[in-house]
């Protein structure tokens, strides 16, 4: 790839209207910076913890109409200095709404409550806030409440019976992403008993990231786009993402390299999926990328209108006239483009499978070889990304992201003034697709402390790094 400027211009409000607000930093810089915000109030989140000397990481949202329910937890999350509670709801409106606002790591959801039911407000969560994590708190016994959860795509479940002796670990486990239940147990929480569609149960460690509900659940013009550098990671997404189409009963075309290919087919079929007849049958199209890729580039770019074609054709064909009438794409034609160097045919192909995703109305997942903690991803690539793709999966941890990156910033302007930065860089910043809040974060600090994001973007890929050797 090219070498590119990192410097980015800081984006601020007027200055006639801002409000200059100081920050000391207490890392290598060792120099004051003045950032100007503007005027306009910053909405106010429902509990800032902003007094405390080490800001908590895991924010959880407590949705019950009783508010002896809500009081009985609050005492119980209250043990937990590294957990605050960003907000409450008596109803399923309520928690939709503070959801989206507050951003929570966990939702603590009760099933029956006035306005909206929990089931309905667990499934908008999970679409509008695919990084929270639904546990259910349930009246009913443990069996009842497990059902439930597993009806409605929850990461987890409590008897309100046994709040005292279970909820903590609940939210360790969940939190740290390990198993739910017993250490033997295995059992796919995204599709009920007797309702999946192809063989074996899927191991929980492929279920357990909020990204794996976004790619089961994808919809048509969803365009989701995933960062790796992990082989592995790579093939659990792509796997979650054809092994849920198939489920659905919906087409599933992938277009992989004859190399990853190898690789995902054997995981295919590790989790249920009888490959060859999916294939005979049209539901599943195999094409290969670096064989697809020359029929329309055309002096180093893709060509628009052979490309939408051959497309289309492909889409026709998998849809199989109306037996499957909802297709999914996954391919990494841009991928072999990008690791070539060519950045801007990389880019043109991504707007035409934009195009392609609204016109003929299917869900498409690409995937980068590309570091999320690189400076110049940040700069250059991610705001480009952002122009032709509705979802981004920037690493296969976000948990681990959220405390690398609020370590880092803590590390950088200290621990009271990186609760008042974070509160304001995200009030004021509107992502360019939905990802998660701590990459929002990070995104923001880039657009008006360009040199602090740098030296935050670094620790927090040493620290992520560091916990994942740590696993």
């Amino acid at each position: 790839m090219k070498a590119v400027s990192n410097r980015v211009k800081p984006v601020g409000p007027n200055r006639e209207n801002a409000v200059c607000c100081e920050f000391r930093l207490r890392s290598t810089l060792h120099r004051r910076i003045v950032i100007y915000l503007g005027a306009v109030s910053t909405p106010q989140r429902d509990a800032v913890p902003l007094s405390r000397e080490v800001m908590p990481s895991i924010r959880i949202l407590i949705v019950d109409d009783h508010e002896a329910i809500r009081r009985r937890v609050r005492s119980l999350l209250s043990t937990r200095a590294e957990w605050f509670i960003c907000g409450e709801a008596a109803d399923g409106l309520d928690a939709v709404e503070k959801a989206k606002r507050l951003r929570p790591n966990v939702v603590l959801m009760d099933m029956t409550m006035p306005r909206m039911k929990g089931v309905q407000a667990t499934k908008i969560i999970r679409k509008e806030v695919p990084e929270a994590k639904v546990v259910v708190i349930g009246q009913n016994d443990p069996s009842v409440v497990r059902r439930q959860a597993i009806e409605i795509d929850a990461c987890g479940f409590v008897a309100k019976a046994d709040l005292s002796r279970d909820l903590l670990s609940t939210i360790d486990r969940l939190v740290g992403h390990r198993p739910f239940g017993d250490e033997g147990e295995n059992f796919d929480m995204r599709v009920p008993d007797g309702k999946r569609k192809i063989g074996v149960p899927v191991s929980r460690d492929d279920q357990s990231e909020p990204w794996c509900g976004l790619l089961a659940d994808a919809a048509p013009r969803d365009h989701i786009v995933q960062l790796y550098q992990d082989e592995n990671f790579l093939s659990r997404a792509v796997c979650r993402f054809a092994v849920s189409a198939i489920n659905h009963g919906e087409g599933v075309i992938l277009v992989p390299t004859s190399a990853h290919w190898n690789a995902l087919r054997p995981r295919l079929e590790a989790e249920g999926v009888d490959v060859k007849p999916a294939q005979a049958s049209g539901q599943l199209t195999v094409v290969d990328a670096d064989q697809l890729l020359p029929g329309f580039m055309r002096e180093a770019m893709p060509d628009a209108p052979l490309f939408l074609g051959l497309a289309a054709e492909t889409i026709a064909q998998a849809r199989g006239g109306d037996r499957f009438t909802k297709v999914r794409w996954w391919g990494e034609m841009v991928n072999v483009l990008w690791e070539r160097g060519d950045v801007a045919a990389s880019m043109g192909l991504e707007d035409l499978f934009h195009k392609l995703a609204h016109d003929h109305e299917i869900a498409i997942f690409c995937s980068f070889l590309m570091d999320n903690f690189d400076g110049e991803v940040h700069t250059r690539m991610l705001p480009r990304l952002g122009q032709n793709h509705s979802h981004l999966i920037p690493v296969e941890d976000y948990a681990r992201l959220e405390r690398s990156v609020a370590g880092a910033l803590r590390e950088a302007v200290g621990p009271l003034d990186a609760g008042v930065l974070e509160q304001r860089l995200l009030a004021r910043y509107a992502a360019p697709l939905d990802m998660p809040r701590s990459q929002a974060l990070l995104l923001a600090l880039r657009d008006v402390l360009p040199l602090v994001a740098d030296t935050v973007l670094r620790r927090s890929g040493s620290l992520y790094a560091i916990a994942a050797e740590r696993n």
